[in-house]
């Protein structure tokens, strides 16, 4: 794909993207209440950190690594998911602590539900990676938009349903759902099990991992901390 076809894409399925969330949250605040959005917030503040941490860098260790076969891959996929389910453990288990810090008894099975989509999100790592590889960007822009909208549709019928909160919580695992779903069927990712009982991973990955480390801080600060 050319640079100019590859920015159109990104450019127009971010448009999109924007469009419909806009359209949905306008839709949703007729619906739903102040405090209703205002759990879902809190949830989501809280389950932020627990999501950078989900990117650890692996996909950007398939794009540069381009001669990774299939057991590479596998490895880098199961490390990530490792790393999802571990972050998706760990604030499933401190939730009833952040409920009863918030004073919110809600905001525990807020905290479970959303606490599956780091797990989605982890998944989706390798197949992204590959579909960037590849320069398929329209690809990509599907999976947006595609995801998008259906987690809108979602909300909007779980909100005229009488969900309450649940709605918007809905809508945020419908498009990690689905965004993981489609990628999988366009990545063409098919992970061997064998890698599983690997006890580490290969080291090539792992510099390419810590340069790539969302930081919050800065790297200096996760090095000192370290």
């Amino acid at each position: 794909m050319r640079p100019s076809s590859a920015a159109f894409c990104t450019v127009s399925a971010r448009v999109v993207v924007q469009g419909i969330r806009l359209a949905s949250a306008a839709v949703m605040s007729r619906l739903l209440g102040p405090s209703e959005f205002g759990l879902v917030a809190l949830a989501m503040a809280f389950a932020g950190f627990a999501t950078i941490l989900t990117d650890v860098g692996l996909r950007a260790a398939v794009v540069q690594y381009r001669d990774l076969n299939r057991a590479g891959l596998s490895t880098v996929f199961w490390l990530s998911a490792g790393v999802g389910a571990v972050l998706a453990l760990a604030l499933s288990i401190s939730s009833r602590l952040i409920a009863n810090f918030a004073h919110l008894p809600a905001l525990s099975s807020v905290l479970v539900a959303i606490s599956c989509g780091l797990f989605f999100s982890s998944i989706c790592a390798v197949p992204l990676g590959l579909m960037n590889l590849k320069m398929e960007f329209r690809k990509t822009a599907i999976v947006e938009m595609v995801s998008e909208c259906g987690a809108g549709c979602a909300a909007i019928g779980l909100a005229l349903h009488g969900f309450g909160y649940w709605a918007l919580v809905g809508q945020n695992l419908t498009a990690t759902a689905t965004a993981c779903l489609i990628t999988w069927c366009q990545g063409g990712v098919r992970p061997l099990i064998s890698t599983l009982l690997r006890s580490a991973v290969s080291p090539c990955f792992l510099p390419t991992c810590w340069d790539s480390m969302p930081s919050i801080t800065g790297r200096e600060a996760w090095t000192r901390f370290l």
